[in-house]
């Protein structure tokens, strides 16, 4: 992880910010953002990744002595992000819609407008794309060579103890080159347990199986939530994305698993298993194995 001081000194080294160690870390970062000219969007980011650090380093106890209420409103924005505290992914657009100017109007496929939310805030791929550079090239010498130019590249320090694989996590961290995967990860978290919630009560089962009609394709309603969840996991064909979206009615469903899989595989609609907490959503909503592992 990057500690406060190595958070500074690449800006020293390759901005020639001028760090003085000897001050307070929320006033050298009001100096550096004034220094590189971070406004609005930039300026969040680059503090994002500074509290980061600051929560990184073992070493900041000086930092915790100024006053909070100099320094509350700077830090209203940072804090108020929490993916924990969204309760529909409106809250969670609205969020960006708001503090970074994402326009969006209705949530369709939720992982679409999630792509066009990642451009907006450009939200970095390069350390998936670094690592499967060294795992194809699998020669850690070419992978060192290699990787030595990307730090220099960058103006950062290559550590030859570690491995190549070791700085690439090092200068990732750095330079926030793993900033989607961490948002992805979150957001499927949240349409995971979003998604979980519309399968917890008799009512909300049968105003799903009403919303796609598949009571009257199939001439019955159930019950009772034990017959909800089964007529749903044998006749409920839709994309998780593709289930959240406030329109249901005009969004894909298909006749069967196979429709679900050909479609969720050409528009690259793939799903991590992993965060998926409700029996619920893998029963019904990821029910084929072959295709929700993929990537």
């Amino acid at each position: 992880m990057v500690s406060v001081q190595e958070f500074f000194l690449n800006f020293k080294k390759n901005n020639r910010f001028p760090y003085n160690p000897a001050n307070d870390s929320f006033r050298e970062f009001e100096r550096l953002a004034e220094h590189m000219n971070w406004q609005g969007r930039s300026y969040f980011r680059n503090k994002e990744s500074f509290l980061k650090a600051l929560k990184n380093d073992d070493d900041h106890s000086d930092d915790q002595n100024y006053d909070d209420d100099e320094y509350d409103e700077d830090n209203a924005f940072i804090e108020e992000y929490d993916i924990n505290k969204f309760n529909s992914l409106r809250e969670y657009f609205d969020y960006f819609k708001y503090n970074f100017d994402f326009k969006y109007s209705y949530i369709g496929n939720a992982f679409e407008l999630f792509q066009i939310l990642a451009r907006h805030m450009e939200w970095s791929k390069k350390h998936p794309n670094e690592v499967n550079k060294l795992l194809r090239r699998n020669d850690e010498e070419k992978n060192k060579t290699y990787m030595i130019g990307l730090f220099k590249k960058n103006g950062v320090l290559y550590d030859d103890q570690k491995s190549a694989m070791e700085n690439l996590e090092y200068i990732s961290n750095l330079l926030n080159w793993n900033e989607y995967n961490i948002r992805r990860r979150e957001f499927d978290e949240l349409v995971g347990f979003l998604s979980g919630q519309h399968f917890t009560t008799l009512l909300s089962l049968q105003s799903i199986i009403r919303t796609y009609g598949l009571d009257k394709i199939h001439k019955r309603m159930p019950k009772n939530k034990p017959e909800c969840k089964h007529f749903l996991k044998t006749y409920l064909f839709v994309n998780i994305y593709d289930f959240l979206a406030e329109n249901k009615r005009g969004y894909k469903k298909f006749n069967s698993l196979k429709e679900l899989r050909d479609y969720t595989k050409k528009n690259n609609l793939f799903y991590d298993l992993e965060s998926a907490k409700s029996e619920e959503v893998l029963k019904i909503l990821l029910k084929d194995f072959s295709f929700r592992n993929e990537k």
